[in-house]
């Protein structure tokens, strides 16, 4: 597919929309984005995307991707003008139901985390597939293709098991680097400077062996003393003090120890 010859609409100037308009755009589409508030897409200025109301979206393109909260989709779906041309969703948890009165449309979902003020490192993300029929699927492949060496079908039970997993791997994450920069805040080391090298590492071992065969720390040892120290350090932060000993007793309980009382 020729992506310069291709017009998309962006429906959405959040964290996923920006993203999307910005690689589409990159690889010569023809790309809009409207929105409910033109000011919110302040930051698609002179990037070579075309920012509209959502009253003024053109109702003749290639594709339509509703990049919104799951919340307001089946809303912002009811209201559309009828549209010429795939209308897709990016969300990873709804199925089709929201778009049934187009008669092209599907799911086209971005498994990838995304923050419109930071510049994306890993670009070739895989994109998740779904569509009303044979045809449809096929056109949603080769957008999907424009920007990714990773596209696949992905019907809704399937697709919601991967977000659930995603949880785990970025959101689950995130929050455990969040504790561990409040650790040291409150300890008074810097987390940058001593707690990102371990964090690299320990992301890219993942390259080379499952993450059950990685596992590493005083949970696995069965090292009490250690874990005691640790949840003392913590007493006088309640919230952690409960999550570092939840976590720890889930370990302790993988690897075959007693947990804590």
């Amino acid at each position: 597919m020729n992506a310069g010859s291709k017009n998309i609409v962006i429906i959405g100037s959040g964290n996923v929309g920006t993203h999307l308009a910005m690689l589409f755009r990159e690889h010569g589409a023809d790309v809009t984005v409207a929105g409910r508030n033109i000011a919110s897409a302040a930051h698609l200025e002179n990037t070579g995307v075309s920012v509209v109301s959502i009253n003024e979206l053109p109702v003749v393109a290639d594709l339509y991707l509703l990049c919104l909260k799951d919340s307001v989709i089946p809303e912002v779906a009811s209201v559309l003008p009828d549209l010429k041309g795939v209308v897709a969703h990016t969300s990873g948890s709804i199925g089709l139901e929201p778009l049934l009165r187009f008669p092209n449309h599907g799911v086209f979902y971005p498994f990838q985390s995304f923050r419109k003020e930071i510049p994306l490192t890993v670009k070739d993300f895989p994109i998740l597939i779904e569509a009303s029929d044979s045809a449809t699927e096929a056109n949603l492949m080769q957008f999907a293709g424009m920007i990714s060496s990773s596209a696949m079908v992905a019907p809704a039970n399937v697709r919601a098991g991967i977000h659930t997993a995603g949880v785990f791997v970025s959101n689950f994450t995130n929050l455990m680097y969040g504790a561990g920069w409040q650790v040291a805040k409150e300890n008074g080391f810097n987390a940058d400077k001593l707690l990102r090298p371990l964090i690299e590492e320990t992301s890219l071992r993942l390259k080379y062996r499952h993450p059950s065969e990685l596992q590493t720390g005083p949970a696995i040892r069965d090292d009490r003393e250690t874990i005691l120290k640790h949840l003392d350090i913590l007493e006088g932060n309640p919230e952690l003090y409960k999550l570092y000993k939840e976590l720890t007793n889930a370990l302790l309980k993988k690897y075959g120890h007693e947990e804590l009382p």
